[in-house]
């Protein structure tokens, strides 16, 4: 799987996401699939959410891949080409792995969800009144700093990725 840099202009029609339609008629983020030695590439049209945040990643579960296109979240069976899930908003600007891998951890503007293979593990209370940075999955939890104008200052927080409740934050 690769994040090409445009659609292709030959070859088969590429697949629109999500099955909804909904701007099927624009460019997205463009991903070719691989998904057997014994099937066809094919290639996904992912519309865009509200970031510039762009990740795909490798085999989540069998046979599923983890699309993230602007902050939007796509879960897709990349053999039967069927979109299963979409996570949360459209406002992700931050993804990584659990330790173990068994979660995969997404982080918008004011909290944290994590998706495993059986769907929404969790989210978490709001974190933020209105941005996360520096985040980081430290040993069993994400460690970062949440905004508030009250003060206008940055707050440290520490999530733990097993229950997502948190400490600190701006909220």
């Amino acid at each position: 799987m690769r994040i090409l840099t445009s659609l292709p202009t030959r070859g088969p029609w590429h697949v629109n996401f999500p099955d909804s339609g909904h701007g099927s008629h624009r460019e997205g983020l463009a991903v070719e699939f691989d998904p057997t030695p014994s099937s066809k590439k094919w290639v996904g049209n992912f519309q865009r959410g509200m970031t510039q945040f762009d990740k795909v990643t490798g085999n989540f579960a069998p046979n599923r891949q983890l699309v993230i296109a602007g902050g939007a979240v796509y879960v897709v069976d990349q053999v039967t080409r069927a979109q299963i899930d979409m996570i949360g908003g459209d406002d992700i600007l931050w993804s990584s792995s659990s330790k173990g891998g068994s979660l995969v951890l997404l982080a918008g503007w004011t909290d944290i969800i994590a998706y495993s293979m059986a769907g929404i593990a969790w989210t978490s209370e709001r974190i933020s009144w209105d941005g996360l940075r520096n985040l980081e999955v430290v040993t069993g939890s994400v460690t970062g700093e949440a905004y508030s104008p009250i003060d206008d200052e940055w707050h440290r927080f520490e999530l733990d990725t097993t229950t997502g409740r948190h400490t600190g934050g701006s909220w």
